[in-house]
């Protein structure tokens, strides 16, 4: 017979912690998935006082159905990431809704259990370890409850933190010791569309504009020396070289993207650093200008001055990079001028009227990108993430001589197509600018609000040199940075300020500290890769992976023979406590008839002035006296002496 559980406020409480679990992926899954959960686990709760609202089985084979069917419109297919997910969220919702025998109520745990997992699928960071460490805590209570004579849960509670403490250090040494392997022990198909982030491999306007409004870090730097000024806060991660649709569309080098670059001089100082990025499911890294060596393994400086890896971006990736910010390019290639040369279509009268009339002072290249740059400046252009004009048909033409409002991407293809109208070899160059200091963690935190466009042009004994045309209409993005918690609240931009109110530099404070809570959490636990393991191991002495597993089974066994003799200590600890606790009633009993005994007194002498004053008792105290000494101090007492101890002090 199938045994039903018992306390129908157990199963409430499962049906609240099995929500807290889930909650998290309301930021990864469809809201469609989150109210189906939301539905059938509030109705489960209701039911714990109400079994009869309850539904039948055949309406729960009826939402089974709907549950399949909804993943299945929901993320387009059975497999992914996010159709994995939704899928596991559902069926914990339906197993909790016809939860009634304690198996039911066993496998609505270990459910919960792994849905916890899942989450570190979109997202590791401390906070959601955390929040998870404390669910998981609370489930393990609830599952010992269910099995506890007890029926006070804070009993639950404190064996629960018993046993997490007793574990902590044999997690500690499996974490430290344990051979890690580079590739997880299970994983899911790629679901580009709940992983990938960032800069996409097309521009067009807008495409910048969109990231301004995420929050999400997308790289945390960590300098040897002093940090590069924010002029030279320009972090490369593509190049786009041909354009289509009138300029209003631009795609990445169709140049081999392994090509080596050509002759490059460098000079001056150099600027070394580490990069910790985050995912992004692209082959491309980000490097200040101009990156000359990388620590990352398979990675190159391909002919545009990109570090690009081998394979995708998958998970969180640490490297150390190189950069030198004075350089030469050299000489450009044929291939690469005639890219840079070239126009989707003719060149309206208006934009060639303007470019002649700067050619007409001088066909110097840098005396034409000045004046350019200075009609950004003079004219009465602005810098907004919402333009108030759709630019039409011909979007160069129109930005430039009409709507005059955009971004940064409509700065550089406008300066980009300037430039190659009036024969001068420029391209658009994508990626990320500035980023936030955190005086606590001593890094710089770029985020993929800070993405950013800018513009290169090719000169003579020069070769390629940045440009920044939103400078010159907006100083201030460069100088100062951006303010993404405003501009996310105002969807406008909004430049960085330093702060002058005591309440605003506390909460500064605070959240520098607890990035970098963040960045040591990703840098000693998330980064702890096989690599690491074997310096750890090798500092330690160990020098291959055979003294490694020798180290740990007996390190291993000596702490699992520690820990069973804690526990039997304990135990006798707390024997000796009750037998003491008992010995001391005997002896208030004793105390009410005038016989006191002293504190440094031994129980022998004692049970002679008791037997010296009430002669009839003397085989009892006696006894009382033997039995307390054998359970006090001798190892040879038997389990039984205990219970039959209680009992003659209860009957003294």
């Amino acid at each position: 017979m199938k045994r039903t559980v018992a306390n129908p406020r157990t199963v409430q409480w499962l049906s609240l912690l099995s929500a807290l679990v889930v909650l998290p992926h309301a930021l990864n899954l469809s809201p469609p998935f989150l109210l189906f959960f939301t539905l059938l686990s509030s109705w489960r709760y209701l039911g714990g006082s109400k079994p009869q609202w309850l539904p039948n089985r055949w309406l729960l084979f009826g939402f089974t159905l709907f549950g399949i069917a909804l993943t299945f419109f929901e993320a387009g297919t059975l497999f992914g990431h996010t159709a994995s997910v939704g899928l596991l969220v559902t069926m914990l919702a339906l197993k909790l809704l016809e939860l009634k025998t304690v198996r039911d109520f066993y496998l609505v745990i270990f459910l919960c259990f792994f849905t916890t997992l899942t989450h570190f699928i979109f997202d590791q960071s401390m906070l959601l370890a955390g929040y998870l460490f404390l669910t998981t805590f609370a489930l393990i209570a609830l599952l010992i409850y269910q099995n506890l004579a007890s029926s006070r849960f804070t009993d639950a509670l404190q064996l629960t933190s018993k046993l997490i403490f007793q574990a902590l250090p044999v997690m500690v040494l499996l974490f430290l010791f344990f051979p890690r392997i580079s590739a997880p022990l299970w994983s899911l198909p790629d679901d580009s569309s709940a992983s990938s982030g960032g800069l996409s491999p097309i521009m067009e306007p807008g495409s910048i504009g969109r990231l301004s409004l995420s929050g999400k870090t997308a790289f945390r730097v960590t300098f040897e020396g002093e940090l590069p000024p924010p002029v030279q806060r320009y972090w490369r991660s593509q190049v786009f070289w041909k354009a289509s649709d009138n300029g209003r569309r631009w795609v990445l080098s169709p140049l081999n993207r392994w090509q080596k670059p050509s002759e490059t001089t460098v000079s001056g100082p150099s600027y070394r650093y580490s990069v910790m990025l985050e995912p992004h499911q692209q082959n491309r890294l980000v490097a200040l200008d101009l990156p000359s060596q990388s620590s990352y393994p398979g990675s190159a400086i391909n002919s545009d001055y990109l570090l690009i890896s081998a394979n995708k971006i998958s998970k969180t990736t640490r490297y150390s990079v190189i950069s030198r910010p004075n350089y030469n390019t050299g000489l450009l290639s044929k291939e690469e001028r005639s890219l840079g040369l070239h126009l989707p279509e003719e060149v309206s009268d208006k934009i060639s009227a303007l470019v002649s009339k700067w050619r007409s002072k001088g066909n110097d290249p840098a005396l034409i990108a000045e004046q350019a740059l200075q009609y950004f400046r003079t004219q009465p252009f602005s810098y907004t993430l919402n333009p108030s004009r759709l630019l039409s048909q011909q979007p160069i033409d129109e930005f430039l001589f009409n709507s005059q409002q955009g971004f940064c991407e409509h700065y550089a293809t406008a300066f980009v197509y300037l430039m190659r109208a009036a024969g001068i070899p420029a391209r658009i160059i994508a990626g990320y600018q500035g980023g936030e200091y955190n005086p606590v963690g001593n890094f710089l935190e770029v985020r993929q609000a800070d993405a950013h466009a800018w513009s290169e042009i090719w000169l003579k004994n020069k070769g390629w040199v940045r440009i920044d045309p939103t400078a010159a209409v907006a100083p201030e993005r460069v100088e100062l940075g951006i303010n993404f918690r405003d501009q996310l609240s105002s969807h406008e931009v909004r430049f960085a300020f330093h702060p002058s109110s005591a309440f605003i530099k506390l909460g500064l404070s605070i959240r520098h500290l607890l990035n970098s809570l963040d960045y040591n959490w990703q840098t000693w636990v998330l980064g702890y890769s096989f690599e690491k393991q074997i310096r750890f191991l090798t500092q330690l002495g160990f020098s291959g992976l055979l003294s490694e597993l020798l180290w740990i089974v007996s390190s291993g066994s000596l702490l699992f023979f520690a820990l069973i003799a804690f526990v039997i200590l304990r135990q006798r600890k707390k024997e000796h406590d009750k037998v003491a606790r008992l010995y001391l009633h005997y002896c208030e009993k004793l105390a009410a008839k005038g016989i006191k005994r002293h504190p440094s007194e031994p129980a022998s002498i004692f049970s002679k002035r008791a037997i010296a004053q009430f002669p009839t008792l003397e085989k009892e105290v006696k006894l009382i006296t033997e039995t307390y000494q054998r359970l006090r101090y001798e190892k040879s007492s038997h389990p039984n002496d205990l219970l039959f101890f209680q009992q003659m002090i209860r009957r003294f």
